[in-house]
Protein backbone atom coordinates (compact mmCIF):
# COMPACT_ATOMS: atom_id res chain seq x y z
CA UNK A 1 0.00 0.00 0.00
CA UNK A 2 1.37 3.54 -0.93
CA UNK A 3 0.12 6.08 1.13
CA UNK A 4 0.99 10.22 0.57
CA UNK A 5 -1.07 13.52 0.96
CA UNK A 6 -1.12 15.63 -1.87
CA UNK A 7 -1.86 19.65 -2.56
CA UNK A 8 -1.77 21.52 -5.74
CA UNK A 9 -3.00 25.34 -6.03
CA UNK A 10 -2.28 25.19 -9.75
CA UNK A 11 -2.83 22.65 -12.19
CA UNK A 12 -0.59 20.87 -14.49
CA UNK A 13 -0.44 18.61 -17.39
CA UNK A 14 -0.21 15.47 -15.28
CA UNK A 15 0.08 15.31 -11.33
CA UNK A 16 1.12 12.31 -8.97
CA UNK A 17 3.03 9.51 -7.92
CA UNK A 18 4.99 6.77 -9.14
CA UNK A 19 7.51 3.57 -8.98
CA UNK A 20 9.83 2.92 -11.39
CA UNK A 21 13.14 0.68 -11.90
CA UNK A 22 14.86 2.83 -14.23
CA UNK A 23 15.14 6.17 -15.67
CA UNK A 24 12.70 5.52 -18.23
CA UNK A 25 9.48 6.43 -16.53
CA UNK A 26 6.20 4.24 -17.13
CA UNK A 27 3.13 4.60 -16.84
CA UNK A 28 2.18 0.98 -15.46
CA UNK A 29 3.32 1.90 -11.79
CA UNK A 30 2.30 6.10 -12.55
CA UNK A 31 -0.80 7.16 -10.33
CA UNK A 32 -2.38 10.35 -11.16
CA UNK A 33 -3.96 13.05 -9.11
CA UNK A 34 -4.89 15.74 -11.38
CA UNK A 35 -3.96 17.35 -14.33
CA UNK A 36 -5.38 18.40 -17.84
CA UNK A 37 -4.26 15.24 -19.58
CA UNK A 38 -4.10 11.63 -18.53
CA UNK A 39 -1.90 9.11 -17.89
CA UNK A 40 -1.08 6.08 -15.90
CA UNK A 41 -3.54 5.09 -13.23
CA UNK A 42 -6.13 6.91 -11.25
CA UNK A 43 -4.80 7.54 -7.90
CA UNK A 44 -7.72 9.21 -6.96
CA UNK A 45 -8.97 12.32 -7.95
CA UNK A 46 -7.82 15.73 -6.11
CA UNK A 47 -9.60 19.03 -6.33
CA UNK A 48 -7.34 22.39 -7.18
CA UNK A 49 -6.25 24.37 -4.59
CA UNK A 50 -8.51 22.05 -1.86
CA UNK A 51 -5.24 22.03 0.77
CA UNK A 52 -3.68 18.72 1.51
CA UNK A 53 -5.98 15.17 1.08
CA UNK A 54 -4.32 11.67 1.49
CA UNK A 55 -4.11 9.39 -1.03
CA UNK A 56 -4.01 5.77 -0.53
CA UNK A 57 -3.28 3.33 -3.45
CA UNK A 58 -3.31 -0.59 -3.84
CA UNK A 59 0.03 -0.56 -5.58
CA UNK A 60 -0.21 -4.33 -5.10
CA UNK A 61 -3.47 -4.68 -7.11
CA UNK A 62 -1.48 -3.40 -10.11
CA UNK A 63 2.17 -4.82 -9.34
CA UNK A 64 3.88 -7.24 -7.39
CA UNK A 65 7.39 -6.95 -8.57
CA UNK A 66 10.41 -5.07 -7.54
CA UNK A 67 11.08 -0.99 -8.00
CA UNK A 68 13.89 0.42 -6.93
CA UNK A 69 12.64 4.66 -7.29
CA UNK A 70 9.86 6.44 -6.07
CA UNK A 71 8.97 8.90 -8.75
CA UNK A 72 7.00 12.54 -7.26
CA UNK A 73 5.03 13.58 -11.24
CA UNK A 74 4.38 17.30 -12.28
CA UNK A 75 4.32 18.07 -15.72
CA UNK A 76 3.51 21.35 -16.68
CA UNK A 77 5.01 21.92 -20.44
CA UNK A 78 2.92 24.04 -22.08
CA UNK A 79 4.01 27.70 -22.68
CA UNK A 80 2.65 30.08 -20.03
CA UNK A 81 1.40 27.61 -17.63
CA UNK A 82 2.78 26.94 -14.26
CA UNK A 83 1.37 24.01 -12.29
CA UNK A 84 2.72 23.19 -9.13
CA UNK A 85 2.25 19.70 -6.98
CA UNK A 86 3.20 19.21 -3.14
CA UNK A 87 3.90 15.50 -1.06
CA UNK A 88 4.18 14.51 2.26
CA UNK A 89 4.06 11.86 4.40
CA UNK A 90 5.03 9.42 1.67
CA UNK A 91 5.37 5.64 3.11
CA UNK A 92 4.99 1.93 1.47
CA UNK A 93 3.52 -0.61 4.17
CA UNK A 94 3.33 -4.51 3.29
CA UNK A 95 6.91 -5.12 2.14
CA UNK A 96 7.54 -8.70 2.35
CA UNK A 97 6.04 -9.01 6.18
CA UNK A 98 3.06 -7.40 8.28
CA UNK A 99 4.57 -5.09 9.64
CA UNK A 100 6.80 -3.29 7.53
CA UNK A 101 7.20 0.09 6.30
CA UNK A 102 9.07 2.23 4.75
CA UNK A 103 8.55 6.26 5.33
CA UNK A 104 9.85 8.61 2.60
CA UNK A 105 8.46 11.83 3.86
Amino acid sequence: MLSVRFRSDAEGEIQGIGLDCDTGLDNDLFFQFAGTQQWGHSGGEYEIGSGYKTFEIDVGSIHQGTFDRIVLGMGSDAPGEVGNAYFADIALTGLGKSDDTLVIL
